[in-house]
């Protein structure tokens, strides 16, 4: 006989797919003085990166990672089922007779339906999967999205206190002149990067809604799949 179809039935295995380099940026673990490094960044994007980040990006993502692999899971149990089903009806083969050819049809069919249900939730498992991994990929995009900003902001406040220390000196108009721009420049460069992340998650955003409604349409066709009815009479033998 085939494979016990329980033994598909396994605990899913899953992993943060939110990468350290994000949860380090939201959290600023690697910086001091974060708090100087969020205001300025708040005053340019009008809006706190961190914050944003820790708020949208949130979540249990490493169970959506083990969901997508117990449904996996559930379509192999159906394959192994149905399987046993059409293997155990080669052992009775020699059986005639009336009963024997209701309970051979209804265990055809009954098999062929549980079997029908593993193609949706295949695909169920993997646009969940999908899914975890367009958060991945997001995650680590907006994760090294946020280092990057927190650096140019760095250069950008380290300008400006250089500029306002050549201002009083009231000889260094010049050089004061040039770390202005210089903090501009790091200025725009951190508007641009963030209008990419927003940009970025803008984009996955509107994939895991295609993801969401395809898995609704899968829900859709294993929910409708209609498994055949037990006889409501009994069978009465003929010679009975």
């Amino acid at each position: 006989m085939s494979s016990n179809p329980v033994d598909a039935l396994t605990e899913p295995d899953g992993s943060d797919p939110v990468p350290d380099m994000l949860e380090n940026a939201v959290g600023l673990s690697f910086l001091s003085p974060s708090f100087y490094i969020q205001q300025f960044c708040t005053s340019v994007i009008k809006s706190n990166p961190w914050d944003w980040a820790a708020e949208q990006l949130s979540g249990d993502w490493d169970g959506v990672k083990r969901t997508g692999n117990s449904v996996q899971n559930l379509a192999d149990y159906n394959d192994h089922f149905s399987a046993a089903i059409h293997e155990s009806l080669r052992g009775v083969e020699p059986w005639r007779g009336i009963a024997a050819d209701n309970a051979r049809g209804y265990f055809q069919k009954f098999g062929d339906a549980v079997g029908s249900q593993a193609s949706p939730l295949r695909s169920i498992a993997e646009q969940i999967d999908q899914i975890s991994l367009a958060m991945y990929e997001l995650s680590k995009a907006v994760g090294d999205a946020l280092s990057a900003i927190t650096d140019m902001a760095i250069i950008a406040l380290i300008e400006i206190a250089a500029a306002e220390a050549l201002a009083l000196t009231g000889v260094g108009v010049v050089g004061s002149g040039a770390a202005m721009g210089a903090a501009t420049l790091q200025v725009l460069m951190i508007l641009e990067k963030w209008g990419e992340v927003l940009q970025y998650w803008t984009t996955t955003w509107s994939v895991v809604q295609a993801l969401m409604s395809g898995i609704t349409g899968s829900l859709a066709g294993s929910e409708f799949i209609d498994l055949p009815s037990l006889p409501e009479t009994s069978y009465d033998h003929p010679g009975a």
